[in-house]
């Protein structure tokens, strides 16, 4: 990660966090006098910019973390206070369907045929002499 110095570590990290995304609340949580000006110049820092991209790299959840994730919310325990019944159900509704244990649809493989009966159009019983 680059140098930051200052508040711009804490810029950063609001930016990433807590202020989801936005300049102004990022400066604001990292207690800049002015929020509005000092979010538009920190979000032309090249170093904050770079400092930025490289904390989302970190925070960037894989598939096993999303699985581990998903396998603790799942089986927590609901007199922990904190999960609630449909949270675990849908956390398992998640993990069924990558492990294939559940689809919302069917998947076929291999050939198949279909045979369709189409009038023949040069019968003449299908015409009709007084229409």
């Amino acid at each position: 990660m680059p140098k930051l110095t200052g508040k711009l570590p804490a810029f950063v990290e609001a930016y990433v966090g807590e202020a989801r995304f936005n300049a102004t609340e990022a400066a604001r949580l990292a207690n800049y006098a002015h929020p509005e000006s000092s979010s538009k110049d920190n979000m032309q820092h090249p170093a904050v910019l770079e400092a930025i991209e490289e904390r989302l790299e970190e925070m960037r959840a894989g598939a096993n973390e999303v699985l581990s994730e998903l396998t603790y919310l799942a089986f927590a325990r609901e007199d922990d206070g904190w999960v609630r019944p449909s949270d675990k159900v849908r956390a398992l509704e998640l993990l069924a369907k990558f492990h294939k244990i559940y689809v919302d649809r069917v998947e076929h493989s291999g050939d198949v045929e279909y045979t369709f009966n189409l009038p023949d159009p040069t019968n003449d019983h299908d015409t009709h002499e007084n229409d």
